[in-house]
């Protein structure tokens, strides 16, 4: 394959559990929209449980625009995306199979094997359950397992590639960060207006401290009303509106957010809800303030979104968000749990409009160098094509897993 032709590209998501656009549906939106056509043709095979029905994930992607195919899988159990996959895989006859996350990595490698080409794996991290869960305990197991049979893995930060702990043979490593779309998320193109403040506070002339992401213990959401609680007494102007979907099985999590708001009285500056992705860039145009107090994180596109609207965020020294923010430069960085630093920096903020501002400038400047979706896209085409080559070089089978990332962190992150 010459680089004058176009790639076929199968991407594989298991959205069995997904009910809304979380990180991972972002990154392949962000990815297949922002390849040029004249580099990649993409395919989606999104596996569903049709138990949960038309869900807002599947509303988007069907408004996104991209070729994607819907396989049902009833049960955990079920073999039906393994053979689903092969007959994929013979009518789109792709180049690379390229599986995002779990059970989609099983998939692709069963796929790939089929197609006889490479498959690529991307990582965002294990931050759904504790590490003492049962699922926390297996799940990384049967990750590394399969993501052995990868051709290279991409990973969404450094920390995230650290956190695999490969022993013995492992794939070659590339670390591409996250981008976010420049021309969507902008001020120009987001001008504010009092749609949000009249939805979900009447209107009033507040302002919106706000957090973004599912309702789930590792976001932190608990904290961010602890602190709500502390920063009305000084600023009772202030609103806090937090947006996500609940996923199955911490509908308590999210029971024990509003008995929280209920027994402070806070239930007239606190909004708990849910807005279609589409909303986004024009929510977070009417936001005074981000914060994002995660316990966990990979490499959080809400982060970055709200930086390239010039928005101030304050958050927690967790996974990659070191590599995206530098503290004090380009946003407040606090401890994850440490709820009276997190008021503090909340508070220094509100209180200092010339820092407000400076760290919302400095946010969309780095943004604009280090983190947007065409460089993301960019670089991921560029692995794809060095894995081909290695794939179809037989000269190239002696070259180690280390050997090989060497390059490709040469191809991706060229020195000046």
């Amino acid at each position: 394959m010459t680089d004058s032709q176009p790639l076929k590209i199968l991407f594989i998501r298991n959205c069995r559990g997904i009910t809304d656009t979380t990180g991972a549906e972002t990154y392949l939106l962000s990815l297949i929209r922002n390849f040029p056509t004249k580099d990649c043709e993409c395919l989606l095979m999104c596996i569903t449980n049709p138990a949960l029905g038309q869900t807002r994930w599947l509303d988007v992607l069907s408004a996104s625009g991209i070729s994607y195919q819907l396989v049902p899988v009833k049960s955990t159990f079920s073999l039906d995306d393994f053979a689903a996959v092969r007959t994929i895989t013979d009518q789109y006859k792709p180049d690379i199979v390229h599986g995002i996350d779990h059970r989609a990595n099983a998939v692709a490698f069963h796929g790939a094997r089929r197609a006889k080409v490479p498959m690529i794996s991307s990582f965002f991290g294990w931050t759904n359950w504790e590490k003492t869960s049962w699922r926390g305990r297996l799940y990384p197991i049967i990750d590394r397992q399969t993501m052995r049979n990868a051709a290279a893995v991409i990973f969404d930060s450094h920390y995230s590639a650290g956190q695999m702990s490969w022993k013995g043979n492992r794939p070659p490593l590339a670390v591409i960060h996250n981008g976010v779309n420049l021309e969507r998320f902008s001020v120009e193109n987001n001008k504010p207006d009092k749609t949000f403040s009249t939805r979900f506070f009447n209107g009033e002339d507040v302002r919106i401290l706000c957090m973004i992401g599912r309702i789930h213990p590792v976001k932190g959401q608990l904290d961010f009303l602890q602190a709500a609680k502390e920063i009305s007494k000084k600023y009772p102007e202030c609103r806090y509106l937090i947006i996500g979907d609940t996923p199955t099985g911490f509908e308590s999590y999210l029971e024990t957010m509003q008995q929280y708001v209920s027994e402070h009285n806070l239930n007239a500056k606190v909004c708990i809800t849910n807005v279609n992705s589409l909303e986004i860039p024009k929510l977070l145009s009417c936001i005074d303030l981000f914060v994002a107090p995660s316990y966990m994180e990979s490499f959080s596109f809400a982060l970055i979104e709200a930086m390239s609207m010039s928005k101030p965020v304050v958050t927690t020294r967790v996974g990659g968000t070191p590599e995206m923010i530098e503290d004090g430069e380009s946003g407040l960085i606090v401890e994850p749990g440490d709820t009276t630093a997190l008021v503090d920096a909340i508070l220094n903020l509100l209180s200092n409009d010339h820092q407000h501002a400076l760290l919302g400038e400095n946010a969309l400047k780095r943004v604009r160098t280090e983190f947007t979706v065409k460089v993301m896209a960019a670089k991921t085409i560029k692995l794809y094509r060095q894995i081909i080559e290695w794939h179809d070089s037989v000269k190239l089978e002696s070259i180690t897993a280390e050997d090989k990332e060497d390059i490709l962190n040469s191809l991706l992150h060229p020195r000046n």
